[in-house]
């Protein structure tokens, strides 16, 4: 990017780097998400150029640095720069190590084979954590490494694998810059919907002053799972936390536009953001109006009602399955049932199949210690009140542990 600078900006920045006075031109180099970097590059005053990697050589000289590019069209470019940023990653503290006198297989950068959820490298003894592993570079990441390989090399060869935190990266800019959960760019777009908002007009961020920025968020079309978002805008680094949270939970879309969200603030924004997400899921007829606040009270009078759509869409179908031990003991066949969570699927079971209750609830109607019910590959979070949602087309599978010898 070729950054022409303002005096706001400039003061900012020359701040932060130590300059003297302000660099003529500067250029950037690094990652862009295009959807998020075209707003920021608005805000902070700059003309973009987006450079590829493998398009960029660059060269010293006396008046600073000349960058030469080629563009998508093939045409080559050359520019000098007085200052050049790069933010184009870290490569893994691995100097001093000597990692090829260990035997274990390293590729051309000479960086091993590495598990992220064990931290081993390959099948050796050998755990590592923090600026070597070539994970992000990110202070909490490495705190959950360092648990990991010490745990792993303490109980060696026995060697456990953890599922790692959602990914969270927040750039503490002026607005700040968020990248939760799966990144864009490695998402399989014919499977995903988005849904975005810009902070131009919200609220809270007028007020500030501070409306500007853009906040893009995904979700999975086959049952409408919340998989990440990019934001650049005022506070984000709050709204961030919010929204791996929900993606780490698998939130749905639904599920989240129930949570509470105060007025004024600016995570305003993220609901904003859910409501056209789920708007334009509603394309695909996978899923539930559940916004109280879009439409207070709706859900629940419609359930009182047992009407079956809100505009089409309140009332989702869910197939009902039994293990085969079960099966032979208990009138429980698989069946289709409509609802939005597994409460309203099972009593809705429960109704043509009354002996079935007994054997899967207990006194206070939440799940008996011995039974164990799954959403689809994942088992259900609140056994009590069974209140997890419930997808379009997903599976409810229930069964029973055996004892005996």
């Amino acid at each position: 990017m070729d950054l022409p600078w303002s005096a706001n900006a400039g003061a900012r920045y020359i701040d932060r780097f130590g300059w003297p006075k302000s660099p003529k031109q500067l250029s950037g180099i690094g990652s862009s998400v295009p959807t998020i970097s075209s707003p920021a590059c608005q805000v902070l005053a700059w003309q973009r150029k987006v450079f590829r990697p493998e398009q960029i050589v660059a060269r010293a000289d006396d008046e600073g640095v000349v960058i030469g590019w080629r563009d998508a069209a093939g045409e080559t470019h050359q520019r000098a720069f007085e200052k050049v940023l790069v933010a184009a990653g870290r490569r893994p503290n691995l100097e001093g190590l000597r990692l090829e006198s260990t035997g274990i297989a390293l590729d051309e950068r000479g960086r091993p084979s590495w598990d992220p959820t064990t931290t081993q490298c390959g099948t050796a003894p050998i755990f590592m954590a923090g600026d070597v592993s070539g994970h992000p570079p990110l202070l909490h990441e490495a705190a959950d490494e360092g648990h990991i390989a010490g745990a792993n090399a303490a109980t060696y060869p026995r060697v456990t694998s953890h599922v790692r935190r959602e990914p969270l990266a927040v750039a503490f800019t002026a607005p700040q810059m968020a990248i939760v959960g799966v990144p864009y760019a490695r998402l399989q777009r014919d499977a995903i919907e988005t849904g975005e908002v810009s902070f131009d007009d919200q609220g809270r961020a007028r007020v500030m002053g501070q409306n500007s920025g853009l906040l893009r968020l995904y979700a999975r079309r086959e049952g409408c799972t919340l998989l990440g978002g990019e934001m650049f805008g005022p506070r984000v680094e709050h709204m961030a936390h919010l929204l791996a949270w929900a993606v780490q939970e698998k939130m749905t879309v639904m599920r989240a536009l129930k949570m509470p969200i105060y007025h004024p603030v600016v995570e305003e924004g993220l609901r904003t953001g859910l409501r056209d997400l789920a708007g334009r899921l509603k394309v695909t007829g996978r899923c539930r109006r559940e916004d109280f606040a879009e439409v207070p009270g709706i859900a629940r009078l419609y359930s009182i009602l047992q009407l079956d759509t809100v505009d089409g869409l309140l009332s989702t179908v869910a197939r009902v399955t039994f293990t085969s031990n079960l099966q032979r003991h208990l009138d429980c066949p698989p069946a289709e049932m409509p609802g939005g969570t597994v409460r309203e699927v099972l009593d809705g079971y429960f109704a043509k199949w009354p002996r079935a209750r007994r054997y899967i609830l207990d006194d206070q109607n939440g799940v008996q210690r011995h039974v164990v019910v799954f959403v689809g590959d994942h088992p259900v979070s609140d056994r009590q009140g069974l209140s997890d949602l419930v997808g379009e087309g997903q599976t409810i599978f229930v069964f029973q542990a055996l004892s005996g010898g």
